[in-house]
């Protein structure tokens, strides 16, 4: 999506945008980093623990993730 932009075609980067646009939000909805976090966990890139004052998604947010994610066809 990003390459498209940069190259001004945006016609192919619009629906990418859209695709992604919910899981994006999902990433968000309980606090910066807690999402990304969540993400790179399931994918092995991280580890999912904090330093307070931050804590983890709930296990509700973390699942709504996993499965927009395997909605996208990025299975975690």
């Amino acid at each position: 999506m990003v390459r498209y932009c940069l190259a001004g075609d945006f016609e192919k980067a619009r629906p990418l945008h859209n695709k992604y646009l919910e899981m994006i939000a999902a990433f968000f909805t309980e606090g910066s980093p807690a999402g990304i976090k969540a993400v790179g966990s399931a994918m092995g890139l991280c580890k999912n623990k904090f330093r307070m004052p931050v804590w983890p998604v709930g296990q509700v947010h973390q699942e709504k993730i996993k499965t927009l994610s395997d909605q996208v066809g990025h299975s975690l």
